[in-house]
């Protein structure tokens, strides 16, 4: 086999440097390359029948180990889960009493016509190697309001519009592109 991969090596780089000096500007050249792209597919059949038998079983094996981790890991991460939302919802509630407490002082400050209102704070202690994270997402509650420079387009959408109409579109904003690109057999 190793004899079998230095001229696979040797060859590979043979084919590399011919790829880039062909220049095709006829139907010979056409052909010539079309039969160097064949000779490449035959070399790419042949690694991959040589390598996979091997990456075959060392997939199996790594599907194993991941499995069995998986199965170790998987009571101690429900754990932690479960404990981080307690701990989280708990927060929230402190902080939801120290903002509810806020606004009954900030009332009673303007009712006694006080300015000077102190600020209530929550009374949430660091804890060692514990890090409070905050994390900011959006929640679209009316679509029609979402300013254009937020929306994406649906190009898999747009491009199955594309493969179907062959150039003719009629979507605005959008024209329709056709690259071409050739296959060959072995």
């Amino acid at each position: 086999m190793n004899k079998q991969i230095e001229t696979i090596k040797e060859e590979s780089a043979l084919i590399t440097s011919l790829a880039k000096k062909l220049i095709i500007v006829d139907n010979d050249d056409n052909k010539a390359g079309s039969d160097i792209r064949v000779m490449c597919k035959k070399a790419v059949k042949e690694i991959k029948e040589i390598f996979d038998p091997i990456v075959t079983k060392a997939h199996a094996a790594h599907k194993e180990a991941t499995t069995q981790r998986k199965k170790l890991i998987e009571p101690w991460e429900s754990a932690d889960k479960v404990i981080r939302e307690k701990i989280s919802d708990w927060m929230a509630a402190e902080r939801k009493k120290a903002q509810l407490a806020q606004e009954k002082l900030t009332k009673a400050s303007a009712e006694q016509g006080i300015d000077f209102v102190p600020t209530v704070a929550c009374q949430i202690n660091k804890v060692d190697g514990q890090v409070i994270v905050e994390r900011w997402n959006a929640v679209v509650v009316d679509k029609s309001k979402i300013p254009l420079e937020y929306l994406e387009p649906d190009m898999p959408k747009l491009n199955a519009c594309a493969r179907a109409k062959k150039g003719d579109s009629n979507i605005p904003g959008v024209t329709f592109k056709c690259t071409t690109d050739t296959t060959v057999r072995t």
